[in-house]
């Protein structure tokens, strides 16, 4: 911390420098993790949604029962 604050010229005020100290605990991991999964997932839907051209809700719906095909043949339930 206090090589970026000789490099800038700023100082970092006491709390920041507690954060970033700090690092990462468990809420801030699983927050992280549902957030990329969350971009991936949308995505996903609007990816559908260009290739189908419907609406996203529709594109939802399409993505996900195409998931649950595919999970089905997985398993060799479908067809």
């Amino acid at each position: 911390i206090e090589m970026v604050e000789d490099m800038t010229g700023k100082s970092v005020g006491a709390r920041e420098k507690k954060a970033m100290i700090r690092g990462s605990n468990e809420t801030d991991l699983v927050n992280s993790g549902l957030e990329d999964t969350m971009i991936e997932a949308y995505h996903a839907i609007k990816e559908t949604q260009k290739r189908t051209k419907t609406d996203l809700r529709t594109a939802a719906f399409t993505l996900a029962i195409t998931k649950v095909g595919v999970a089905y043949q997985g398993m060799g339930i479908f067809p």
